[in-house]
């Protein structure tokens, strides 16, 4: 199997961690320079059969250097990369977020259920085994706890929680593919259906910020009743892509917009408030992790121990 160097990555979290201060410490934006001699040491380790996508069109104003640019992150397989990173802030212009575009036909993705919730026992649950971390790319957090999610769990042929028709739901297929439908609009459960876990209902439809998106009674109790906070989502596009957005300061319209403009054409969010939002990717021997933004509470070994709330993986294919 053949990764991106630690060094790439680290080269990536980088040009993260220079847009992340040169917004929210108030200090100027980093120069043209700093950020070109980053994103020069990332693809300098890049094949010249990877393709990089197209750049995401910032949706405030005066960006940033490097904002919208994908960047390879974490194991690639033998044809691809198939983790891309990059930021975008909202439309207010507040800071950045981290965005992540996973190519699903070249990974599989698993729901973990936690220790502690739904409940009941699972064949993928608390932690990524040691013999599995190898072959992990990318993990992040999942939605609400489930006594506030308004949606259900199924796993391993079997509802862990009733699902709800109507639920906002990421649905891994049996073939590893992920995707985030509306439940009982979008898909109905079926032999193809490995696992679902729901959570509220759609922030993005269409491509589009959904109507509710514009409130915020809907989108969960944040820490001093700001609008603007934490926030996570999880959305996908018709070409199998996922893709994860977390970052500060977003408000429930802001995260819609920025997971929209990333790609997606249906989005879900997922768990809120400094603590919780997370995602990192791995790569490297032994394993090696990094942050999506380097303000995350939560570090890459987060879901290498046992933790009582479930959370997604991500990893390259068996053939691989």
């Amino acid at each position: 199997m053949t990764r991106w160097t630690p060094i790439a990555a680290i080269a990536i979290v980088a040009v993260i961690g220079v847009l992340l201060t040169a917004r929210a410490g108030g200090h100027h934006p980093a120069s043209p320079a700093t950020t070109t001699a980053a994103l020069g040491t990332t693809t300098s380790v890049a094949p010249t059969t990877t393709v990089i996508p197209r750049p995401v069109s910032p949706i405030a104003g005066n960006p940033f250097p490097g904002e919208g640019v994908w960047l390879p992150a974490g194991q690639r397989t033998t044809e691809r990369p198939p983790v891309f990173v990059t930021t975008l802030r909202p439309p207010d212009g507040g800071p950045p977020a981290g965005i992540a575009r996973i190519d699903t036909r070249l990974t599989r993705t698993v729901v973990y259920a936690g220790t502690g919730q739904p409940g009941g026992t699972w064949a993928a649950m608390g932690a990524v085994s040691a013999g599995m971390q190898p072959r992990l790319v990318a993990a992040f957090n999942g939605g609400f706890q489930f006594g506030s999610s308004g949606g259900g769990f199924y796993s391993d042929g079997r509802v862990g929680l009733p699902l709800r028709n109507g639920a906002a739901s990421p649905v891994i297929r049996q073939d590893g593919t992920a995707e985030v439908d509306q439940w009982g609009r979008d898909v109905t459960l079926g032999p193809d259906i490995a696992q679902v876990r729901q959570n509220l209902d759609l922030l993005v439809d269409a491509g589009k910020p959904t109507a509710a998106s514009y409130g915020v009674g809907n989108w969960g109790a944040t820490l001093g009743r700001s609008a603007a906070t934490w926030r996570s989502a999880v959305g996908s596009d018709d070409h199998h892509n996922l893709y994860f957005v977390g970052g500060p300061g977003l408000t429930p319209y802001g995260l819609a917009s920025v997971i929209a403009a990333a790609g997606a054409v249906r989005a879900m969010e997922l768990d809120i408030n400094p603590q919780w939002v997370f995602f990192a990717f791995y790569g490297g021997t032994p394993l090696a992790g990094y942050k999506l933004l380097p303000s995350m509470n939560y570090g890459p070994s987060r879901v290498l121990t046992p933790d009582w709330r479930d959370f997604v993986a991500v990893f390259t294919r068996p053939r691989w």
